[in-house]
């Protein structure tokens, strides 16, 4: 059989008008890649406001360089906070709902002087502008040194470091990451490791080559607040965790 198509006739679109802008940014002594994350994380910031109302370009125009100042001020303020270990950790019991025991202690992070602002907010602000690779790993060596301390040197107590999703997928925070866990044979079975979602990540599979090298280590690899983001189903079929 032969079907004919009727021809449609669509109107002329109206004329699209272009409008060019030049802005010169003000990113004076950082670094280019930094500088680019920064642009990045303010543009991203700004469109999620216009979506919701709440800007436009000339808005845009206005605001752009104070709002970058102001996101490169807050990265090297997170930075001083890690560099300078102004960070304190406190320890959440993660309980076996069937036996009602411990199983290990989760170590989170607790920022000083932000004791009105949410760690969360935080933590958020270094992954969307890569900066969690740094606080992963400040984090991993304040939490080994707590456990060969005469507190907490116990066999019968063991602790999870959080890592991020962005973390595991930064080939420079692997590399220190393996780094470190040559120098931890002594914490086997007792070093767990939590990989948060907060972040969605692209590529499983490399991620759970990452996650099978700790595994290979003798270190437990737990999924973090599973279901409650990212950390679906299909974490689950790509990654092989403890």
């Amino acid at each position: 059989s032969v079907t004919q198509a009727a021809a449609v006739v669509l109107p002329d679109a109206p004329p699209i008008h272009a409008t060019l802008a030049t802005l010169v940014l003000d990113v004076a002594d950082v670094p280019p890649e930094e500088a680019a994350r920064a642009l990045t994380y303010t543009l991203n910031r700004f469109a999620m406001e216009a979506e919701s109302g709440g800007g436009n370009l000339a808005d845009l125009m206005k605001d752009l360089q104070p709002r970058l100042s102001a996101t490169v001020r807050q990265m090297n303020d997170v930075r001083n906070t890690v560099v300078g270990g102004d960070f304190d950790l406190m320890f959440q019991p993660i309980v076996d709902l069937w036996t009602n025991v411990v199983h290990h202690f989760e170590c989170l992070v607790r920022f000083k002087g932000d004791d009105n602002k949410s760690p969360y907010e935080t933590v958020s602000f270094a992954e969307d502008t890569g900066l969690v690779g740094m606080l992963d790993m400040a984090l991993l060596e304040r939490a080994i040194k707590f456990m060969r301390s005469g507190v907490a040197n116990t066999e019968s107590l063991k602790f999870a470091v959080n890592l991020s999703g962005y973390s595991l997928s930064d080939p420079t925070v692997v590399r220190r990451l393996k780094e470190i866990l040559t120098t931890t044979k002594d914490l086997r079975k007792r070093l767990v490791f939590e990989m948060t979602e907060s972040a969605q990540v692209r590529d499983l599979k490399a991620v759970n080559d990452v996650i099978q090298t700790i595994r290979q280590q003798g270190h437990e690899v737990c999924l973090d607040d599973f279901g409650a983001g990212h950390a679906a189903f299909h974490y689950l079929r790509a990654l092989k965790v403890d």
